[in-house]
């Protein structure tokens, strides 16, 4: 078995913010149905292998995917296992989706 290595981070361009070389994205099919636990033992294996970047889309699972990670990310920073301060979003915006969020 390999040993695991080490998370690297880079600088997201000029930003400052200082981020994970992995990402973890919310891509999802409009079909497929997760709930914000998966999300939240998702997002909480990444964190603890060093990933603070994670990746969002308001068209992705017709905008279902950004509730959910949205959700996760509340109830880790209220169950302690991370501060919002840790983690760093990105998130892309489309035309189609009605409403804001």
């Amino acid at each position: 078995m390999a040993t695991p290595t080490k998370m690297t981070y880079r600088f997201l361009g000029d930003s400052g913010l200082l981020v994970s070389k992995l990402a973890l994205g919310s891509w999802m099919y409009p079909d497929q149905t997760h709930t914000v636990d998966a999300w939240f033992e998702m997002m909480k294996i990444a964190f603890a292998q060093g990933v603070n970047f994670f990746d969002s889309a308001e068209n992705y699972a017709l905008g279902q995917a950004d509730v959910l990670m949205g959700s996760a990310i509340n109830k880790g920073v209220s169950e302690g296992s991370w501060s919002r301060e840790d983690l760093v979003v990105t998130a892309k915006i489309f035309s189609g989706i009605k409403g804001f969020r």
